[in-house]
């Protein structure tokens, strides 16, 4: 078979609606597919690395893997839905495998964020695993180290993706959580109305 190399690089191009400070690419065709031997792209508010093949049709496999580094989520999520105001802070890391196809694609997920917050809440760090597709994910996995104490889920909790939030409605939810030393005060922004005091107690 014969293959075909390339390498390419562009500074201040453009990703969608997303500005590109800059991206390179080192790529080989080799008969109906092409594949990836290094990719980076840097769009300010993520970094993204990535190596695998891709096929030349909608239906063809699709083996990517793909390393996002995120250094401030609030810059991030500003940039990705500026019309909504999130207070968060923190930093990701995620490693992505898309598999399936262009037209029906795949996706498995590892996350580490450091430090999360949202709003009130803090954590020192949450690393988990999700899986999925264009319409929504599944959270297979997470630990979360609190500022006191530790906890974990376990089973499969599917999320939608637009709009956000648990579900669909339909879908069968299985989750095990287990919780060592968690100050229940420090949760507090998420549960408005229910009486810590009894929490503890019980």
């Amino acid at each position: 078979h014969l293959a075909i190399g390339d390498h390419a690089a562009v500074a201040g191009g453009q990703i969608g609606s997303f500005p590109l400070a800059d991206a390179e690419a080192t790529t080989h065709i080799l008969g109906n597919r092409v594949a990836i031997d290094s990719a980076v792209a840097d769009l300010g508010f993520a970094r993204l690395t990535a190596t695998g093949d891709v096929g030349l049709e909608a239906s063809a496999p699709l083996a990517l893997r793909v390393h996002a580094s995120v250094p401030d989520l609030a810059t991030a999520l500003h940039r990705l839905v500026p019309r909504k105001n999130v207070d968060v802070s923190g930093s990701l890391e995620s490693d992505v495998v898309l598999g399936g196809s262009f037209a029906q694609p795949r996706i498995a997920a590892g996350f580490d964020l450091e430090k999360p917050r949202y709003e009130q809440l803090l954590v020192q760090r949450i690393v988990g695993n999700v899986d999925g597709d264009l319409h929504g994910i599944r959270l297979d996995s997470a630990d979360f180290i609190l500022n006191h104490g530790s906890a974990a889920i376990a089973g499969s909790l599917p999320l939608l993706l637009n709009p956000a939030g648990v579900g669909p409605p339909d879908a069968p939810i299985s989750v095990t959580a287990d919780a060592h030393n968690v100050e229940l005060a420090a949760l507090s922004p998420l549960l408005e109305g229910v009486d810590l005091e009894w929490l503890n107690r019980n």
